[in-house]
């Protein structure tokens, strides 16, 4: 992912339940999966998804967030939508 600044690209890496690739064995619109955190080397926090996101996240000072008003981190929230896409279509 480009980052903004002159920083050197940054890497995102998403993470899915071993039995994401098995959807059939679950009733449609019924999903037990936990929402997975997203991780900066260590979990931060989950955030809303059912799979896991790493990546070099700009957060709070107390590691437990992320920071709101980084450039990096807009940048590697909306390069999330593409390595979704990437990674279904890696999907056999």
């Amino acid at each position: 992912v480009p980052l903004p600044g002159g920083q050197s690209d940054g890497e995102l890496a998403l993470a899915f339940p071993a039995r994401f690739a098995t959807s059939s064995e679950a009733s449609e619109g019924e999903n037990d999966e936990p929402l997975l955190p997203l991780f900066t080397f260590l979990p931060v926090r989950a955030v809303g998804f059912r799979f896991a996101i790493q990546g070099p996240f700009d957060l709070t000072a107390d590691r437990g967030n992320l920071h709101g008003k980084s450039a990096k981190n807009r940048a590697l929230c909306e390069a999330i939508p593409r390595a979704f896409i990437g990674a279904l279509q890696a999907i056999p």
